[in-house]
């Protein structure tokens, strides 16, 4: 049961790598704004990362989700092209805690609250989307599944 979250720490690590970057080298990629919705609803805190398709020779890049809105910068190198969009909806928990649920929060005995409110991930290979140079909007509307 435990797995998974920590697939999920390792996914976001993974992520942060390539959001930071190693730097120094100037800026050639798109940049994407957008909202994301799940159920009709903003997802309140989670990570969404573009994959590219193949023919397109540039790198993934992703960033955080925060209250439904995310913004990828030119720095992260997108290209223009057609990429495969992930989102992975992380919970929070309630009462004010301002801070994502951790594997060290999700080996807590009697947690019940984490084990009703998993990480979740939409990994849809259908769902594509085509960056061109300059600046895209990315609105994505996904629903849980059944």
């Amino acid at each position: 049961m435990r797995h998974p979250m920590i697939l999920a720490c390792l996914m976001m690590s993974m992520l942060l790598s390539i959001v930071t970057g190693c730097g120094g080298s100037p800026a050639h990629g798109v940049t994407v704004t957008g909202t994301i919705l799940l159920d009709q609803l903003p997802v309140e805190f989670g990570t969404v990362t573009f994959i590219p398709e193949p023919g397109v020779s540039g790198p993934s890049g992703g960033t955080k989700i925060e209250a439904g809105i995310f913004t990828i910068l030119p720095q992260q190198n997108l290209l223009p092209g057609k990429y495969r969009v992930e989102v992975m909806v992380i919970p929070r928990r309630p009462g004010g805690m301002d801070t994502p649920v951790t594997s060290a929060s999700l080996s807590a005995p009697g947690d019940d609250w984490s084990r009703s409110n998993p990480v979740r991930s939409f990994r849809d290979p259908t769902l594509v989307v085509e960056l061109f140079k300059g600046e895209n909007s990315c609105d994505l509307d996904l629903s849980s599944p059944m």
